[in-house]
């Protein structure tokens, strides 16, 4: 997490202090900070940073041409990890077009929901467990449990599950563009080294 703030610029702490914004800053913020790693993300995966103001004017989960579409081609990040991204863009949306929505509950808004739309509610904002109990104040709860007695924490908890995979792929991504750049400079080494050991042979 120390990692990635200091890649994205944040001051240290950014993330641990999202969870004591008000719900409806702490999906705005949580939506901004995925935004800009993905972006990164994808720059270096291609290996090119003058491309970060070309990724950053797109939408984030456009299924055909946003960030989401690249990373999911790309195969940089997984199924669960994309449909979280998506859908804490759709809450986002709904968030930021009406300035009523500032007093936005997630409390309230699971609160709200039928059986149904739970069920959907989880799916789509559970990127942290694999189908195990998880700890919440001592307790083992199944991760339900947790998103219908403290959604912010859970999606805070899928959200930075996210953001460490975003970081992970990103250094391997770029390990690996190193590895190939060094591997082409020892060929290109070896390959000067034996024309020169070549050619004496051929002038003789």
């Amino acid at each position: 997490m120390r990692a990635l703030e200091a890649q994205l610029g944040l001051p240290s702490g950014f993330l641990e202090g999202l969870r004591t914004e008000d719900d409806w800053s702490f999906i705005i913020k949580i939506h901004a900070l995925i935004e800009a790693a993905v972006s990164h993300l994808l720059c270096t995966a291609l290996g090119n940073d003058r491309l970060i103001d070309v990724f950053s004017c797109l939408d984030l989960s456009d299924k055909r041409r946003g960030k989401m579409a690249f990373a999911g081609a790309l195969s940089l990040l997984g199924k669960s990890d994309r449909r979280f991204v998506s859908s804490l863009s759709e809450l986002r949306n709904t968030l930021v077009h009406d300035v009523k929505n500032v007093g936005f509950s997630l409390s309230k808004h699971v609160a709200a929901m039928d059986s149904s739309k739970f069920v959907t509610f989880v799916k789509g904002f559970d990127s942290f467990s694999v189908g195990g109990l998880v700890r919440l104040k001592g307790k083992d709860v199944s991760p339900d449990e947790v998103f219908r007695l403290e959604p912010k924490t859970a999606i805070w908890w899928s959200a930075m599950v996210t953001v460490a995979i975003i970081y992970q792929v990103k250094e391997t991504e770029r390990l690996r563009r190193e590895a190939k750049d060094l591997r082409a400079e020892c060929d290109s080494l070896i390959a000067d080294r034996l024309r020169h050991l070549i050619s004496p042979n051929v002038n003789k």
